[in-house]
C-alpha cells in the first residue's frame, strides 16, 4: 500500500513539474515540435529498456495480434501531445481565470 501511495504522489509531482518545464522549454525555444520530438526520443529510450526487461521475464504475443490497436493508441496519443504543446504556446500553464 505504501508503494502505491508513493507512486501516486510521485506521478502527481512529475505531472505538475512537466507542465512547468514544458512551458519553460517552449518560452525559451518557441518550438512545440522540437519539444514533442525530444520528449519522445527520451521516452522511446526508456521504453526500449523496459521492453528489454519485459522480454526477459515474460512471453509477449506476436505483433500481428495487436499492431492495429497499438497504432491507433499511438496516433491519438501523439496528436493529443501535439495539441497540448501547441496550447502551451498560447497560454500560461498555471494562469488563473
Amino acid at each position: 500500500m505504501i508503494i502505491g501511495i508513493t507512486c501516486g504522489l510521485l506521478a502527481a509531482l512529475f505531472q505538475c513539474s512537466s507542465y512547468i518545464l514544458s512551458k519553460r522549454f517552449i518560452q525559451k525555444n518557441g518550438n512545440s515540435f522540437q519539444l514533442l520530438f525530444a520528449s519522445h526520443i527520451i521516452m522511446g529510450i526508456l521504453s526500449a529498456v523496459g521492453l528489454f526487461v519485459l522480454l526477459l521475464e515474460h512471453d509477449i504475443p506476436p505483433i500481428q495480434e495487436f499492431w492495429y490497436p497499438l497504432l491507433k493508441v499511438n496516433a491519438f496519443y501523439l496528436s493529443a501531445q501535439l495539441c497540448f504543446f501547441l496550447a502551451l504556446t498560447k497560454t500560461d500553464s498555471s494562469s488563473r481565470p
